[in-house]
């Protein structure tokens, strides 16, 4: 599973190792709610993430075509800006059913502020609150994957064709 970032909305999110032991304290983790809500707003889409499909979000972001999605003018923003879109891969082999369980419950609960568009049914039979708890333990776990980890940021793909390019 992946979460696509924007850094615009991180409120000084990526810590340098000694600030992260720092969040460690007599074996209980201590938490910079600041950071997480600044964490929790940043995200902007979420995907399974079968093989290459992360990155395919950024393919052709530039192209001005008929169909221009949301995603794609978040996208399209986070580079005018100056800044990198992230990709933070948060959970790892999953089996397909886990996968699109973990991603049904977080699309439903941030549906809100998310650019996607599909929400697949939750494939466990879970009550409300159910849902809510492990929603809000996964997006918890991921905010301490990227307190560890901090993402991957995506550079620029240049719009111009390799003919257009100077030698």
């Amino acid at each position: 599973m992946y979460f696509l970032i924007d850094p615009r909305n991180l409120n000084n999110n990526q810590n340098t190792d000694n600030e992260f032991q720092s969040l460690i304290e007599n074996n209980a983790l201590k938490v910079n709610f600041s950071m997480l809500t600044s964490f929790i707003r940043s995200i902007f889409y979420i995907g399974k993430g079968q093989n290459g499909r992360p990155f395919d979000h950024f393919k052709n972001y530039y192209l001005d075509d008929e169909k221009v999605s949301i995603k794609k003018t978040q996208i399209k923003e986070i580079y005018k800006s100056g800044l990198s879109p992230m990709v933070l891969f948060a959970f790892c082999g999953l089996s397909n059913d886990e996968a699109i369980t973990r991603e049904s419950l977080l699309i439903e609960s941030l549906i809100d502020q998310l650019t996607n568009k599909k929400l697949e049914k939750c494939r466990m039979v879970l009550s409300k609150r159910q849902r809510d708890v492990l929603s809000a333990y996964f997006v918890f776990k991921a905010f301490i994957m990227f307190q560890i980890d901090g993402g991957t940021a995506v550079k620029m793909i240049s719009n111009k064709k390799e003919s257009e390019t100077d030698d």
